[in-house]
């Protein structure tokens, strides 16, 4: 949880960063934040969308050793 958090904190710094860096004059940097903020609008807007009309999330499954099929003797 630390380390999610960690880089969570880091990874909006940098973001931050870019944005001052943008503002500052290097427009080389500006499709770059542009993209990433559009990918956050889009993921979060289509959670918002499955969350308002009632969908439920489907958990993960994610598969173990002991799930596979010995088709091979």
């Amino acid at each position: 949880m630390i380390v999610t958090r960690t880089a969570i904190v880091l990874g909006m710094i940098a973001y931050a960063a870019l944005w001052m860096i943008v503002i500052a004059g290097a427009t080389a940097f500006l499709p770059l934040v542009v993209v990433i903020t559009v990918l956050v609008l889009l993921v979060a807007g289509g959670n918002l969308l499955q969350s308002f009309m009632g969908i439920p999330g489907r958990p993960q499954k994610f598969k173990t050793p002991d799930d596979e099929d010995d088709t091979t003797e």
